[in-house]
């Protein structure tokens, strides 16, 4: 990687890369610093970074695929009311498949965490109430709109049908049947996976640090908000997902590249009909675009979807605030993770998309 591509977007991450070849593995990469005023040290292949929204897709979307396969959410076309949730007129008939698609008419984000204090379980009471009080701006399925909000929604949901947290369930559903060692929610609480030690080597995983210009809350210039100083290590940069305690339906997730690498290998294996935690059905069923053909914007059930830079097949994955990055070709072994720390020291770097396509167009030749 050069050093000229990374000035001034990136102080360092891990790249995480596999070719289309049946013999080829995950290529792992390390480049540059883990940090530049906190943690100025190389990179290991197995540093820990907050993967921001890609958690939509390795942690919410995968679990929604396991609750499809187990019967727990019925159709992707049920509605949040045929779960008991009410709320507004238009609110409770919103359907899984447009909250998964971002179809939902739901606006993208909202400061949940001015609705205040109270233990993590009324917090995310009253951030679901919230929600559900929203009046969309549009009918869903009416077009696309990026909407955090309906992915915490989803989250929530998927805690009341699953009967567990977030945490545990990314730990029990996918973590462990993955064989996972350095992914989870929370990686320096008291049961974080990088608190333990690696077997044999006596060495803690260590976090990336984020942004050194803590907001409690808000994006930066949000009216009325202090900067209180540095993020903590491996507290989540979200401020909403924060307030949620760490772990939410939109954000949270931590990884190493190689676990998330593993997470995209298991879904190109469900797609494939290899073996995976998803069944091939649901898989095929989540990486179907939705919405009319020729419509801006159009998904996946959870998936962000692309076009391959050569425009020949699509690519499915998502992409994250803080500069995280999946990319995988669903019918063959192609993938690309990126993990990073763009938002260090301050989330006012530049240059992150050209960065990520330049990327593609290297990870995904034709």
């Amino acid at each position: 990687m050069e050093r000229s591509v990374l000035e001034g977007i990136t102080p360092g991450g891990v790249l995480a890369l596999r070719g289309a070849f049946p013999e080829s593995d995950w290529d792992i990469r390390p480049f540059g610093k883990l940090g530049v005023t906190r943690s100025v040290s190389e990179t290991a292949p197995d540093d820990v970074y907050d993967l921001a929204s890609v958690t939509k897709v390795l942690s919410t979307t995968f679990l929604a695929m396991i609750a499809r396969d187990r019967g727990i959410t019925g159709s992707p076309d049920s509605s949040l009311a045929s779960f008991g949730w009410g709320g507004a007129a238009d609110t409770a008939p919103l359907t899984l498949r447009n909250l998964l698609a971002h179809r939902s008419g739901l606006p993208a984000w909202r400061p949940l965490y001015l609705l205040g204090g109270g233990d993590r379980r009324e917090r995310r009471a009253a951030a679901r109430d919230a929600i559900l009080r929203e009046r969309p701006l549009f009918p869903q399925g009416g077009r696309t709109l990026y909407s955090d909000l309906g992915f915490i929604l989803l989250g929530a949901l998927l805690e009341e049908l699953f009967g567990d947290g977030l945490d545990a369930l990314f730990a029990k559903e996918i973590a462990g049947p993955l064989g996972l060692e350095a992914a989870g929610f929370q990686p320096l609480g008291p049961q974080g996976f990088a608190r333990r030690e690696k077997a044999g080597g006596g060495k803690r995983y260590r976090t990336a640090p984020t942004e050194d210009g803590f907001r409690c809350g808000g994006p930066l210039d949000w009216p009325g908000v202090p900067v209180l100083g540095p993020v903590p290590p491996g507290r989540v940069h979200d401020d909403n997902a924060a307030w949620l305690g760490g772990a939410a339906g939109h954000a949270g997730l931590f990884a190493a590249a190689g676990d998330a690498a593993r997470i995209v290998g298991s879904f190109q294996k469900s797609f494939q009909g290899k073996g995976g935690l998803a069944s091939r059905a649901t898989a095929r069923e989540f990486m179907r675009l939705q919405g009319p053909s020729g419509s801006p914007g159009r998904r996946g059930l959870g998936f962000d979807a692309a076009p391959r830079p050569s425009g020949r097949g699509v690519l499915y994955g998502h992409k994250g605030y803080t500069g995280a990055t999946v990319w995988f070709d669903p019918e063959g072994r192609e993938g690309m993770v990126l993990v990073c720390n763009r938002v260090h020291p301050t989330a006012r770097r530049g240059g992150m998309e050209a960065f990520r396509e330049k990327l593609a167009t290297l990870a995904f030749p034709d």
